[in-house]
């Protein structure tokens, strides 16, 4: 995982102005690269790609838990976590709802 990778991915959640489909590609990407995908890819498909792997190679039972997230779980947590964020940062000017944001 390369650091200014995850560095940019990151700095989309200290943006106040951020739009939604930035947060989504940048909490997808970041995930991505967390499970060792590339940068761009899509988290159903990695999904998909570790089932397949944990199939075929284990021998013993696996829980659903050790596969990275479906995309749009990532998206909505995506979501939580800008909200969230933005909460931290405390600017009384926010005009963020929490429910357009999770």
């Amino acid at each position: 995982m390369a650091d200014a990778d995850f560095r940019t991915s990151a700095a989309v959640f200290m943006l106040e102005s951020a739009l939604k489909e930035a947060v989504r590609i940048a909490r997808e990407d970041t995930l991505l690269m967390i499970n060792g995908s590339s940068k761009g890819g899509n988290l159903n498909e990695l999904r998909r790609e570790v089932f397949k792997n944990k199939v075929t190679t284990s021998s013993t039972f696996f829980l659903p838990e050790q596969l990275p997230p479906t995309s749009d779980a990532a998206t909505f947590h995506g979501y939580s976590v800008f909200y969230q964020v933005q909460v931290w940062r405390g600017d009384p000017d926010s005009e963020l709802k929490a429910e357009e944001w999770g």
